[in-house]
């Protein structure tokens, strides 16, 4: 069980976790930050300093737009190898965010998984389906 309770950069509290991000073809250098859990994400998302820093390869390019229906941009995409404390490692098609961002887990990986919210005790569960 993850607990939230000490989440200090949203308010409301929000589920986060801890990601470590790889180029697929090098096993020796990542990256390790926390990623907020975010159903309303269709695909998972990472900073531009983290695909630098790890020179990712980009894979294409996709419409995205925010809550307004009007906020269409053409984003890139990028190819990265994303763990999740031992419960996910695959290679991901990630959408490139700007570095004030916070890289987030999308329902590209989060359908993946089973995720349970506490969210009053501001805890959750994440679990590899059987």
């Amino acid at each position: 069980m993850y607990d939230y309770t000490s989440d200090e950069k949203h308010d409301p509290p929000a589920p986060v976790i801890t990601i470590k991000v790889r180029r697929p073809d090098n096993t020796d250098k990542y990256y390790e930050e926390q990623a907020l859990i975010d159903t309303g994400a269709f695909k998972s998302c990472i900073t531009k300093n983290i695909i630098d820093e790890l020179v990712l390869i980009k894979m294409s390019v996709v419409t995205v737009g925010g809550y307004k229906e009007t906020d269409y941009e053409e984003i890139d995409t990028y190819g990265a190898q994303i763990k999740l404390d031992g419960l996910f490692d695959d290679l991901v098609e990630v959408i490139e965010l700007p570095n004030h961002a916070e890289s987030i887990i999308g329902r590209d990986i989060i359908n993946k998984l089973n995720i349970l919210l506490e969210g009053k005790n501001k805890k959750f569960e994440i679990s590899v389906p059987e």
